[in-house]
């Protein structure tokens, strides 16, 4: 048979029950009553059943459904396809429809979870009837698992997303309700602002009035009282030069400290008006220390030549000054060296180093020193040394050096023992134009 076969003498039947059962594809052939009548051997591996224990039985009883499953409906639905195949005579498809299979008890038992791909086929008798029904399987197992994964993911993700809507939402929320805050916290501060420089603009107009009280009440003691005092000494002096002969000694006495406390006030009256004078508002230039440092020893040579003074100087820097308050500041300061000597002549040394920001000035001397207690204290208007009556001022040049270093910014104190000379020490702050 096979040879003649070969020879193409007589066609070759090929055995499709064998074709059937052996292909690569899930299969059952059920009756219009839901009886197996065949079954593919894929099917069976897949559903882990045997051909003996399937074929003759209704579809329900051999793949029954999983008693946990509450929610799938498997078996319902598959047999509403197969009755729409009986009643139609059309093809129905299931693209995905999960039905459960049992796990021989030797793997445990109880059901696995498994999705199917169901086509249900009807075949035709002689007469057009409905006679079985071809259903043909695909495992999608995986393939809804994947999905499920993907919707959960996507659950979460749209979740997250929910979330973080949320967060910024809120966020924004708080954004905009500091950003309010700030806004009113800057209203505030502008508004704070505002009274305070219109209260250092009243207060500034209220001092300048002030200063401008002060400097014409200061003209007027020195100009208009600097007369009276001029009288007083002068007729004193008259009475002593034209009346020495016949003034007792006690009387001629009080007329000779008369003459000179009307002298000593009106040196006063002349430091009061020269304090209250100094230029508050004058414009800081670069200055050359030692120019300004010459022009205090010209004012002082007569005072450096009747008291025999030796008086140096080391290097001096330029700084940001006015000239003429600077050469007074040297004046003041030297002079007060040579007036406050011992019984030796003075030696007095003006240097300068720098000290971070500042360039400190030091005046030194071999003078009679101050006590520690009173270097404060003579920085105070009228205030001068416990026992230097017979020294003549007024008590007002160390108050004006203090006005004169403060008006640059800078600080001043004293240094030295009693007995054994003095250091006045000035700090001027350095600035980038008096480098």
């Amino acid at each position: 048979m096979q040879g003649n076969a070969a020879a193409g003498n007589v066609p070759v039947v090929p055995d499709f029950k064998r074709l059937f059962e052996s292909g690569p594809n899930l299969y059952l052939v059920l009756t219009p009553q839901w009886v197996i009548v065949a079954v593919s051997d894929a099917l069976l591996r897949a559903t882990r059943t045997a051909r003996e224990d399937v074929i003759g039985r209704r579809a329900l009883d051999v793949y029954p459904e999983n008693p946990a499953d509450l929610h799938s409906h498997g078996p319902n639905v598959i047999l509403e396809s197969m009755q729409r195949v009986i009643d139609t005579g059309r093809p129905d498809i299931l693209p995905f429809q999960r039905y459960d299979i049992a796990r021989p008890a030797s793997e445990g038992g109880g059901y696995e979870e498994r999705h199917w791909s169901i086509v249900n086929a009807p075949i035709f008798d002689d007469h057009g009837r409905v006679e079985f029904i071809l259903e043909r399987v695909e495992d999608v197992t995986e393939l809804v698992k994947d999905r499920q994964s993907m919707e959960e993911r996507s659950a979460e993700l749209a979740h997250r997303a929910t979330l973080l809507e949320l967060d910024v939402a809120v966020r924004s929320a708080e954004l905009r309700k500091a950003n309010r805050d700030l806004h009113q916290a800057n209203v505030e501060l502008n508004s704070i602002r505002a009274d305070l420089e219109r209260g250092i603009e009243e207060r500034t107009v209220d001092l300048q009035r002030r200063n401008h009280a002060l400097e014409a009440i200061a003209y007027a003691a020195s100009h208009d009282l600097q007369e009276p005092l001029r009288a007083v000494a002068g007729y004193c002096q008259l009475l002593l030069m034209d009346f020495k002969d016949q003034v007792p000694p006690e009387a001629a006495d009080y007329l000779e400290k008369a003459a000179a406390g009307a002298h000593r006030m009106s040196g006063m009256l002349k430091g009061i008006l020269q304090f209250a004078r100094m230029r508050q508002d004058s414009p800081l230039d670069r200055v050359e220390a030692t120019e300004a440092f010459k022009e205090a020893l010209i004012s002082l040579q007569a005072a450096i030549t009747e008291s025999k003074a030796t008086v140096t100087r080391g290097e001096l820097p330029p700084v940001q000054s006015d000239r003429v308050l600077l050469a007074q500041l040297f004046q003041n300061l030297i002079g007060n060296s040579i007036k406050y000597r011992s019984d030796r002549p003075p030696v007095i040394f003006v240097g300068a180093h720098k000290a971070a920001a500042e360039w400190i000035f030091t005046i030194s001397d071999n003078g009679i020193g101050i006590p520690a207690e009173s270097r404060e204290r003579v920085f105070g208007m009228f205030q001068r040394l416990r026992g230097s009556s017979h020294v003549p001022g007024t008590g007002i040049g160390l108050a004006l050096c203090r006005q004169i270093v403060e008006r640059h910014g800078g600080r001043i104190w004293i240094e030295g023992e009693e007995g054994q000379g003095t250091t006045v020490n000035f700090a001027l702050p350095i600035r980038d134009d008096a480098r």
